[in-house]
């Protein structure tokens, strides 16, 4: 870790989680609430307020998704794909991704462009996948946006694309997602696809490092031990500006760039 580095503005601190209320909840389930039926769901499955038990949070989650709860459904498609509390069906899983999809859950509709990337459950399909990961990012769902820009980078199932692999990822970065900060990071230090730029490469990693993604401690080394200080400090200008809001280029939406 290299605190001295990153710390210019340190990362807001996530707020500690409340105690779930699983007696309301339950409450509410039992009369019928798809939403506190798929917090009843959720609690099973993940031992909140409850110990866990799989075969009730199935239980839950089959009630609220009966009352197309989209993120009960999504919840669904993990737990068939993966056999926890039911036997392991791949296409199960598939069908309730997409029903979750189709309700226009973006967690859901990355999940199922994942599964067509990587053939899980249906055949390979770089279309659909690009379809329904546009999808997800149309709705700022950030793990979507660097998907696409890894297809466009690697030629993954369309034409290889580095400006609009650039464009998706720094679409995400602008928006503060570590991983996509760190990816531009890496393409600046490495001068693989876009020309070397060792001042764009500090920024990007502080700003990933800010934020504890620890690979990017790692490069920020690499980087402060074979830098001229004055590349380094111009680095770190940049990081500074963005963390302020004064980078010359504003917060694009966090939607589809």
């Amino acid at each position: 870790m290299l605190p001295a580095l990153v710390a210019f503005a340190p990362a807001a601190e996530v707020p500690a989680a409340a105690e779930p209320n699983v007696k309301q909840w339950r409450a509410a389930a039992d009369r019928g609430d798809a939403e506190a039926q798929f917090q009843m769901g959720r609690a099973y499955d993940r031992g909140l307020g409850v110990k866990t038990n799989a075969t009730e949070a199935v239980r839950w989650y089959l009630k609220a998704a009966a009352q197309d709860h989209p993120k009960a459904q999504n919840n669904l498609g993990d737990i068939y794909e993966n056999g926890r509390g039911v036997p392991k069906d791949a296409e199960a899983g598939l069908r309730w991704y997409r029903r979750a999809a189709d309700l226009g859950d973006p967690k859901a509709q990355y999940n199922l462009g994942f599964r067509h990337l990587k053939g899980l459950g249906t055949g390979k399909d770089a279309t659909s996948a690009l379809f329904w990961f546009r999808k997800a990012a149309e709705q700022g769902y950030m793990d979507a946006f660097i998907r696409v820009g890894g297809m466009y980078l690697e030629g993954d199932g369309v034409t290889k694309n580095v400006p609009e692999a650039l464009r998706w990822f720094r679409s995400a970065a602008d928006w503060g997602d570590a991983k996509a900060q760190f990816q531009l990071g890496m393409m600046y230090h490495s001068g693989v696809d876009v020309p070397k730029n060792p001042v764009e490469a500090c920024k990007w990693m502080m700003l990933a490092a800010r934020q504890g993604y620890e690979d990017a401690d790692h490069i920020l080394g690499q980087l402060n031990s074979t830098l001229k200080p004055e590349q380094f400090a111009a680095g770190r200008k940049l990081a500074e500006a963005f963390v302020s809001g004064k980078d010359a280029a504003a917060r694009r939406p966090a939607k589809e760039p």
